[in-house]
């Protein structure tokens, strides 16, 4: 798309919102439990698809290797489950698209 392979594309970009999200909910609930999350990745993976070309089969591994939580982890996966992100994800129904062209846009382009 004419970038030069200089950042991330959009699709990384839905993907790292994705696992910052899951991360960020799941640190605050180890920290509201006296779990150790020091050093806490969060990996996701996942397939592209096409027809129409999308993301598939995302997986989401969040590693506590400090934490002991093995009576926790239905309990983390629900609070990982509930942010926003992947809320969103699982519930959307529809997402509209407009496009406004030169006469209707409120946006001055810049020189």
């Amino acid at each position: 798309m004419g970038g030069g392979d200089r950042g991330p594309i959009p699709p990384d970009l839905f993907v790292a919102s994705l696992g910052s999200c899951i991360g960020a909910f799941v640190a605050q609930y180890c920290e509201n439990n006296g779990i150790d999350d020091t050093g806490m990745p969060v990996d996701l993976t996942l397939e592209k698809a096409s027809d129409p070309t999308r993301l598939v089969n995302l997986k989401a591994t969040v590693n506590l290797p400090q934490g002991d939580c093995e009576r926790r982890v239905k309990a983390i996966e629900r609070v990982a489950e509930h942010c926003p992100v992947h809320a969103t994800i699982k519930t959307m129904e529809s997402l509209e698209i407009t496009i406004l062209d030169k006469g209707e846009c409120d946006v001055t382009p810049q020189a």
